[in-house]
């Protein structure tokens, strides 16, 4: 009977430890846009990076700080290098909106 209830405690234990394991996922950094300002839900002139897309943790950190936007948008990303002044960006995918510092 002792090997039993050992050979059962085994097991058990067994399924408890593997259901805790942990998946890691892989950070990323997401997808490289044309970066534009904005004001209220349009463009502003041409792009500030037109030599190559950026993601959007290099654009808040290298391209503007944003601080004299009058509205909450600040940044619009784009795959397209050259968007018109003027665009409407609609409402775009969050991942594509740097927002304004306050």
């Amino acid at each position: 009977m002792k090997k039993n209830v050992l050979g059962l405690f085994a097991i058990v234990l067994a399924i408890s430890l593997s259901a805790f394991n942990t998946i890691h996922k892989e950070k990323t950094t997401g997808t490289p846009f044309y970066w534009y300002q904005v004001s209220g839900t349009s463009t502003i002139g041409s792009t500030l990076n037109p030599s190559a897309a950026v993601d959007k943790p290099t654009a808040m950190s290298d391209l503007t700080n944003c601080d004299d936007q009058a509205t909450d948008n600040c940044l619009f990303g784009s795959t397209n290098a050259n968007l018109p002044n003027n665009t409407n960006i609609g409402t775009p995918d969050p991942e594509q909106l740097i927002k304004e510092r306050p």
